[in-house]
C-alpha cells in the first residue's frame, strides 16, 4: 500500500525509493559528474553521467520541449545540502568532541574523508556514523523535496 506525503503546493509526485536511488547515483561520484533530474510533468527520474551514455538525449529533448519552464528539477548532490564536511564535523562534535581539532585538520587537506573514516574505525564508530549520515541525508532530501514542491509517495507494509 502506498501513502502520499503531502507537501504544500506540490508540482510533481515521485516514489521515495526512486528518489533515494537517484540521490545515491548522484552522490556516487564527485559533484557534477553524475546527475539525475525529475521531469516535472511525469515525475520520471532520468540519470546522466559524464562518464557514460545512459541518458537518452532524443527522448529527453522531447520531454523537456513540452515543459514551458524547462520542465526538470535537478536532484542535488549531498554537498549542496550541507552533508559533506559540515555533517562529519557535527557528528564529531556530538560523539567524540575531544577529537574535533584533529578532524578539523583532516578537512584542510585532500583525502580528509578517508582519514575521517579511519579515525571512526579506530574509535569503533563506523556503524553509528553510517546511521547518522543516512538519517541526515534522508531528512535533508525530504526537506529539499518540501522546498521544491516535490510530493513523495512512500511504500509501506
Amino acid at each position: 500500500m502506498d501513502t502520499e506525503e503531502t507537501v504544500g503546493d506540490a508540482t510533481v509526485t515521485v516514489k521515495w525509493e526512486e528518489l533515494e536511488d537517484a540521490f545515491t547515483f548522484v552522490n556516487s561520484a564527485p559533484a557534477g559528474e553524475n546527475m539525475a533530474r525529475i521531469t516535472l510533468s511525469s515525475g520520471q527520474i532520468r540519470h546522466h553521467s559524464v562518464w557514460t551514455d545512459i541518458w537518452d538525449d532524443s527522448e529527453g529533448d522531447k520531454t523537456e520541449a513540452k515543459e514551458p519552464d524547462g520542465g526538470t528539477l535537478d536532484i542535488p548532490h549531498k554537498t549542496e545540502l550541507g552533508l559533506g564536511r559540515d555533517l562529519a564535523l557535527w557528528f564529531v562534535e556530538e560523539v567524540i568532541p575531544d577529537r574535533m581539532e584533529e578532524v578539523e585538520e583532516f578537512f584542510q587537506k585532500r583525502g580528509a574523508y578517508a582519514r575521517f573514516k579511519a579515525l571512526l574505525g579506530e574509535e569503533g564508530l563506523l556503524q553509528p556514523w553510517y546511521e547518522f549520515e543516512k538519517d541526515a541525508e534522508e531528512q535533508a532530501l525530504r526537506n529539499w523535496c518540501a522546498e521544491n514542491g516535490v510530493s513523495i509517495v512512500d511504500a509501506t507494509g
